[in-house]
């Protein structure tokens, strides 16, 4: 089982898209059920909030080449989630990214050309980052 911390939940077309960093790994995860949409059914996470701790049984496997681009996608074993706490805004700072571009470009979108002149495993299309900017939360997710 994993734990993550929810710092994505949007919708996409067939269901909702979530993610967040491995509380164990540290590192960013888009939990994916297999098939076609790799959407999460809605009424699966409509009780996940931002900033939720929810166990999860991911598979350890990664999709296809042909969509690596999303390195963070990891396929789940099991739509059987539960929340097990919620973290504070200052809980989650030390996974803010604040060095160099966010998300690999000065733009507010990322051409493939720029992802192809990088090693796969420096490709990411989640970031965390704190801004200067005055927000409610001072945090901001930008994903690609």
């Amino acid at each position: 089982m994993s734990e993550i911390i929810i710092l994505a939940n949007s919708w996409r077309p067939g269901g909702r898209c979530i993610a967040g960093i491995n509380v164990n790994t540290g590192k960013w995860v888009r939990p994916i059920p297999m098939g076609n949409t790799h959407a999460i059914p809605e009424n699966k996470v409509l009780n996940f909030g931002l900033l939720d701790v929810i166990e999860i049984q991911l598979s350890g496997k990664k999709p296809k080449p042909t969509e690596k681009y999303q390195m963070e996608n990891e396929y789940i074993s099991s739509l059987n989630w539960k929340k097990t706490g919620k973290k504070k805004i200052v809980e989650i700072k030390k996974y803010c990214e604040n060095e160099g571009l966010i998300l690999h470009s000065n733009s507010d979108f990322v051409e493939t050309s720029v992802l192809e002149k990088k090693s796969p495993s420096n490709w990411k299309s989640l970031q965390l980052i704190e801004t200067n900017v005055r927000f409610n939360h001072h945090l901001v997710l930008r994903t690609h």
